[in-house]
């Protein structure tokens, strides 16, 4: 799924996404350069792009990354 939108990704936006990715990775034993990791990473993306903006709201969203 990929959402169009004309918001740009800030650094401090970066670092949150950043940071919510490896707190998944962690939780689920995942390497951060894996494909699984790859894939959570675009999907991180493209919700903040469709609006979510939290951490805890993105976590909830994206779940168990599958394997």
């Amino acid at each position: 799924m990929v959402f169009s939108s004309f918001d740009v990704l800030g650094s401090d936006d970066l670092t949150m996404l950043r940071g919510v990715l490896d707190e998944l990775c962690q939780e689920q034993q995942l390497g951060i350069s894996g494909p699984e990791a790859e894939a959570a990473a675009r999907e991180l993306v493209n919700w903040w792009l469709f609006g979510v903006r939290t951490p805890t709201d993105l976590k909830r969203i994206i779940g168990p990354i599958a394997i």
